[in-house]
C-alpha cells in the first residue's frame, strides 16, 4: 500500500516552558521536538497507538515526574483536544503540554552521538556474558557485551540517566562499565544497538520488542543479519525479521540486569536519532558531551566508526549466527 507523505505528524512544545531555549532566535511560541510523516509513526506505535507517542513525549520533556499531558490540534474545532492512551495517532500538530504553574520548566532531553567507536574491556564484558550466557534476541552463544548508554558519557552523566530513566538512585561507586550499563547482543545487534539503528521498546515484564530504526528500506534486516533483496533462493531460509522479533533476558533471576529505564533512554535516542526536528537538535547544549580522554579498552582507531576489523568481524558472527539460528530451529 503507497503511503502518503504529505500525512505529517509533529510533536511540540510551548518554548517558554523550557529552560534550555534561547527566546532571540525563536521566531514562533513553540519547538517542534519530533516530525516525519504519520506512516513512520505508526511503524513504531503498532498497537500502542497513542500511548507511544505520550510516552516519547514524557521521556523527551519530562522523564523524570511525568507532569505534562498530551494535547493535539483540531482543525475542525479550532482547538487543543487531549489525547487518551487509546486513541488513534494521526496526521496533526501535537503538544505536550505542562500544568500551567510559572514555576514548571523542563529541561529537554539530551541528545546522544555515538561518535567514534571503542571495545569493551574484557574484564567487565566477561561478567555480563557469563551472567546471561547468550544472546538476548537470537539466543547465539557467545555474545558481545554491549553498551546500552556510550562508556563516553561517563559514570556521572551513567548516573544521573539511571536516576532519571530508571527511578533508581545510583549505588557508591557506579561506573558506566558496569554490567547494570550492559546487554548481551550477538554481533550485528550490537553494531546495530550501539548506533542506534535498533532499540528495545518494553512489552511486559522482562520482555522488550525489537524497534529498526533504519533508512535503507531495499534491504532485509533480520536477527542475525541484513541481506540485500530479494533474498537468496531456496534452500536458504531467511531468518525471522528484526523489527518487532522479542528481546529477555536469557537468565531473568540473574542479578545486576539492565535496569528498564536504561532501555527507555536507549529507545528514546534511537526515536530522536531518526525523527527530531532542527528545532530540537539545534539548541544550544542539547548534545551530550563525551569525555575526551582515553579510557581502558578503547581502540586505536576511535575515529573510525567501520574499521575493516569490525567489517570481518561482523561477517563472521553472520555466519556463526545464522548457523547456531538454524541449529536451534532444528531442536525444537
Amino acid at each position: 500500500m503507497q503511503q502518503d507523505p504529505t500525512q505529517i505528524l509533529e510533536l511540540r512544545i510551548h518554548s517558554s516552558s523550557v529552560h534550555l531555549y534561547d527566546e532571540s532566535t525563536n521566531e514562533y511560541d513553540s519547538i517542534c521536538l519530533l516530525k516525519a510523516p504519520l506512516h513512520e509513526f505508526l511503524r513504531y506505535s503498532r498497537e500502542e497507538m497513542s500511548k507511544w507517542l505520550i510516552d516519547l513525549a514524557h521521556d523527551i520533556c519530562d522523564p523524570a515526574n511525568l507532569r505534562g499531558s498530551l494535547l493535539v490540534w483540531k482543525e475542525l474545532s479550532q482547538d487543543w483536544d487531549p489525547v487518551a492512551h487509546t486513541d488513534p495517532l494521526t496526521a496533526s500538530v501535537y503538544r505536550y503540554q505542562l500544568p500551567p504553574r510559572p514555576d514548571i520548566f523542563v529541561d529537554l532531553s539530551k541528545i546522544s552521538s555515538r561518535e567514534g567507536r571503542s571495545v569493551a574491556s574484557s574484564g567487565p564484558a566477561q561478567s555480563v556474558t557469563q551472567r546471561d550466557g547468550k544472546c538476548w534476541v537470537t539466543g547465539c552463544l557467545d555474545p558481545r557485551a554491549t553498551q546500552i548508554c556510550p562508556r563516553r558519557v561517563g559514570d556521572i552523566i551513567g548516573a544521573q540517566i539511571l536516576r532519571t530513566f530508571a527511578n533508581l538512585e545510583p549505588p557508591p561507586g557506579l561506573s558506566i562499565c558496569d554490567g547494570i550499563f550492559r546487554v548481551s547482543l550477538s554481533g550485528a545487534l550490537d553494531f546495530w544497538f550501539r548506533d542506534y539503528t535498533v532499540g528495545f521498546r518494553h512489552v511486559s515484564a522482562d520482555v522488550y520488542e525489537c524497534h529498526l530504526f533504519a533508512r535503507d528500506f531495499d534491504s532485509l534486516y533480520t536477527v542475525v543479519g541484513k541481506f540485500a533483496t530479494p533474498p537468496p533462493p531456496p534452500p536458504f531460509i531467511l531468518p525471522p525479521a528484526l523489527h518487532g522479533a522479542r528481546a529477555a533476558p536469557p537468565r531473568p533471576q540473574s542479578p545486576n540486569l539492565p535496569a528498564r529505564g536504561l532501555f527507555r533512554w536507549h529507545y528514546l535516542q534511537c526515536v530522536i536519532n531518526q525523527f527530531a526536528h532542527d528545532d530540537y537538535k539545534s539548541l544550544s547544549n542539547i548534545r551530550i558531551p563525551g569525555l575526551s580522554l582515553w579510557m581502558e579498552g578503547d581502540s586505536d582507531d576511535d575515529d573510525e566508526t567501520d574499521s575493516e576489523f569490525e567489517e570481518l568481524s561482523n561477517a563472521l558472527d553472520l555466519a556463526r549466527d545464522v548457523h547456531a539460528l538454524q541449529e536451534g530451529e532444528g531442536r525444537r
